[in-house]
C-alpha cells in the first residue's frame, strides 16, 4: 500500500498563535495513544517585509494507513499560516522548501489530497 505524504504550505507573514498548554494539547484533551510520527524541516529564512508561500512534501514513516487525531506545531516568529494537506498521489518528495500558490491542495478536485490543518 502506498504510504501518504505529507504537503505543507507555510504562509511567511505575520505571527499568530494560540495559547494551549506545554506539550500542544488543550488542559482537558484525553491522553495521547498508539504511535506516533513527527515531522520537521526549516529554517526558511524570510528577509523583513518579504511575504511569499513555501511548499514541502515530506512522507511519512507508517507502512498502514493512519488516523490523525492530533497536531502540533511550532513557527516562527516570522510565520502566520501552516497548512497540511493528505497527498494520495503518487508524489515525489520535496524537502526543500520551494516557492508555489497558497491554498492549492484544498481547491484540488480528485480527493487524492485534502487538507487536514
Amino acid at each position: 500500500m502506498r504510504r501518504s505524504i505529507i504537503a505543507g504550505s507555510l504562509c511567511l507573514l505575520f505571527a499568530c498563535g494560540g495559547t494551549p498548554d506545554g506539550d500542544g494539547a488543550p488542559a482537558d484533551a484525553p491522553e495521547l495513544i498508539g504511535e506516533r510520527f513527527a515531522l520537521d524541516y526549516g529554517p526558511v529564512t524570510i528577509q523583513p517585509g518579504q511575504e511569499g508561500t513555501r511548499c514541502i512534501w515530506m512522507r511519512l514513516s507508517n507502512e498502514t494507513p493512519i488516523k490523525v487525531r492530533q497536531m502540533h506545531n511550532v513557527l516562527s516568529s516570522s510565520s502566520h499560516h501552516l497548512i497540511v494537506y493528505k497527498d494520495d498521489m503518487d508524489t515525489t518528495e520535496q524537502l526543500t522548501p520551494v516557492d508555489c500558490e497558497p491554498f492549492t491542495g484544498a481547491l484540488n478536485s480528485t480527493g487524492m489530497i485534502a487538507p487536514i490543518m
